[in-house]
Formats: C-alpha cells, sequence, structure tokens
C-alpha cells in the first residue's frame, strides 16, 4: 500500500503561491512558510519542513498534509491505527516559543482548528518529530550538524562496460559502479542503507529533474559493495516503452533511505541517447 512514507516531494522542492505562502505539493496541504516573512532557503529548512522530513520519513502522517485526494494520504490513513491517543504529561513545553517556531501551528491557530500549541503537540506533534522548547531544538540543531560533517555518506563513480544493445525487445544496459563514499552498499532488505540501479525515460533531455519520467526502473544489486570496491551491473529498458523518435534513459544509483546523507554530485548519471526511426523500428544509441 502506498503511504507518506514514498512521498518525496518535501525533498524535491516546494511551491509558492501569489501570497508568498509555500506549500510542498499541489494536493492542498497546509503551508510550510511564508517567503514574503523569510527568503526561500530559510523556508526550505526550517522547522516544519524537518519536521514533515521526519515524519514522511517514519510513515507518520504530519499535520501538513490534509489532502483527501492524495494517495500518499489516502493510503496512510488507510493503514494507520485505530488508536488516537494522545501524548500524556508534557513536562517543559514552552508554547510560544512552539508556535513562533512551527508555522503551521501557527497558520492552523489562526484557522481555528486548534486552541494553543499545546493542544497541537498533545493531537499530532509528540509523534511528529517536533521540538517542545528552544532547549531541545538547540540541542538537535548542534546534532544535524554533527551529522552532515561526520555522517555516512552515499557517493558513486559510473561508467560504461559496454555500448547498449537490444535483445528481446529490451534495452541492455551493462555498466560499472564504484563505491566512491564511506558507507557499504547493501542490497534491498540486507541492510539499513539499501542501494538500488535506477533508470529513468524521457522525451526530452531537458525534462530531466523537472518533470516526472515517463517510465522509472529499479533493480537490486546482486551482492554487497564495500567503499573503493567496484560492481558490475545490468538494467534492461523495455523498447515499447520509449516513443518512436528521439528519448533519453537516465541511469544511475539510488538509496531510498532518507536518513543517509547523499553527497553533492552523489553520482554523474549515465545519459543514453535512444533513435527509434519512425518507418523501419531500427534503434541506434548515443551515450554520454
Amino acid at each position: 500500500m502506498t503511504t507518506v512514507r514514498d512521498c518525496d516531494y518535501p525533498w524535491s522542492g516546494f511551491m509558492i503561491w501569489a501570497s508568498g505562502a509555500a506549500c510542498c505539493c499541489c494536493y492542498g496541504s497546509m503551508p510550510v512558510g511564508d517567503v514574503t516573512k523569510a527568503s526561500p532557503e530559510s523556508v526550505w529548512n526550517n522547522a516544519t519542513m524537518q519536521s514533515l522530513r521526519a515524519s514522511l520519513a517514519a510513515g507518520v502522517l504530519h499535520t501538513v498534509c490534509q489532502s483527501g485526494t492524495c494517495k500518499y494520504v489516502v493510503g496512510s490513513r488507510a493503514a494507520e491505527a485505530a488508536s488516537t491517543a494522545s501524548a500524556a504529561a508534557i513536562e517543559g513545553f514552552d508554547d510560544a516559543w512552539y508556535v513562533s517556531h512551527y508555522f503551521d501551528v501557527l497558520d492552523g491557530l489562526g484557522r481555528g482548528l486548534w486552541t494553543s500549541g499545546l493542544e497541537h503537540y498533545r493531537r499530532f506533534g509528540h509523534q511528529e518529530f517536533r521540538c517542545r522548547n528552544a532547549g531541545e531544538w538547540k540541542s538537535r540543531e548542534q546534532q544535524q550538524t554533527q551529522a552532515g560533517s561526520n555522517g555516512p555518506v552515499y557517493s558513486a563513480t559510473l561508467s560504461w562496460l559496454r555500448p547498449p544493445s537490444v535483445h528481446e525487445r529490451a534495452i541492455v544496459l551493462n555498466f560499472s559502479a564504484i563505491n566512491s563514499g564511506s558507507i557499504p552498499w547493501r542490497p534491498n532488505g540486507q541492510g539499513a542503507t539499501p542501494i538500488q540501479t535506477a533508470a529513468e525515460s524521457y522525451r526530452r533531455l531537458e525534462d530531466v529533474h523537472r518533470v516526472m519520467p515517463m517510465y522509472e526502473y529499479r533493480g537490486d544489486l546482486p551482492a554487497s559493495v564495500a567503499p573503493g570496491q567496484a560492481i558490475a551491473l545490468e538494467m534492461r529498458v523495455p523498447l515499447d516503452d520509449l516513443p518512436l523518435g528521439e528519448s533519453f534513459v537516465v541511469l544511475e544509483l539510488v538509496c531510498d533511505r532518507k536518513s543517509v546523507r547523499l553527497a553533492g554530485a552523489t553520482a554523474k548519471p549515465l545519459v543514453l541517447g535512444v533513435h527509434r526511426d519512425e518507418m523501419t523500428d531500427r534503434v541506434e544509441f548515443v551515450t554520454s
């Protein structure tokens, strides 16, 4: 079942409405900030966004997620337990700090969704990875700073092993990957940091990372790969998934566990240009 654990919107961007309100998606989510009062960069990593990412990564439906049509929200509500227990006694809770620090809580107060920050925390905030006071927030920032400098990093170096070919109506992609990061890669289901092969197809190369791909594929590693080691990999893309004329396949490695820090320029992807002749269906390739 699809749940909020599968949603990646809070990691990929947000939309800014004419009023200045910033929202993570178009499904009726509550605002996460206001760019007329704070810079987009500060909104991107404010307390509400951090709480939202932590909740979704843990599979917890967040206050921001209000839509009844979003497939992630619908799936989460169908899967969540019947219990709606609130937090018990709360020590050290600072209502004024909590309301001023979490934009969505302040916004909800204005809408009459709750009467105080404490009410929100008792009902929702205690399971949404929110801090109760300035001391907890400072401690969390220090932990994040330390994790950012010393935490595990996933990085890869990719190269073609042989030219792409067509076999049984599928494009066969053979490539190698060197683990150039600081953590071992584990096959899916065999560790806390599963790495997978990934291929995405696009009609135009300029669409990459701007629009959703036409198709996307995942493949599990055949074995673990220690830092500094390399592995030979193969992926197959059904030829009939690609349109006649020009299209592109972007090949890379991904780690879908959001708890793992991704290095800058994690892996320079391999790009394959594909041309299917409209008259003969002959296939030609151009590799990056």
